[in-house]
C-alpha cells in the first residue's frame, strides 16, 4: 500500500508523505468481507463512510507522528493459531499459522 514511500525517508518527512490522498487509498485497498474489530468497524464502514473520515484520520496520524505516541489499542490483537493441513502432523508448529484478530483484552 505504501510502495510511493522509500525505505530512506527521514522521520521529520512524514506529515508530508501522510496526507488525505494517501488515507483514501490505503483505506479502498482494505480487503472486504473480513471480520471486524473489537470495536465492530469493518473495512466496509471505512471505504463507504464519508470522505471526512479521511480528513480525521490524517489529522490523527499527523497527531501520533508529532507527538511520538501510539495509543496502545493499535497494537494489540489475539493471535489465533489455525490448522494448515489437516492430514499433515499437528503436533508440528510448522503445520499451523497464525492470524490476528484485533481486540481489547
Amino acid at each position: 500500500m505504501l510502495d510511493d514511500i522509500s525505505n530512506d525517508f527521514n522521520i521529520k518527512d512524514l506529515p508530508n508523505l501522510i496526507n488525505i490522498e494517501l488515507v483514501d487509498k490505503c483505506m479502498r485497498q482494505l480487503k472486504l468481507n473480513k471480520a471486524s474489530g473489537h470495536d465492530n468497524l469493518s473495512a466496509e464502514h471505512l471505504i463507504y463512510a464519508h470522505p471526512l473520515l479521511c480528513v480525521h484520520k490524517c489529522a490523527l496520524y499527523h497527531a501520533i507522528v508529532a507527538s511520538s505516541y501510539v495509543p496502545d489499542e493499535f497494537g494489540r490483537g489475539r493471535i489465533i493459531l489455525l490448522l494448515k493441513d489437516k492430514i499433515g502432523d499437528i503436533n508440528s508448529l510448522d503445520n499451523f499459522k497464525g492470524i490476528t484478530h484485533p481486540c481489547c483484552f
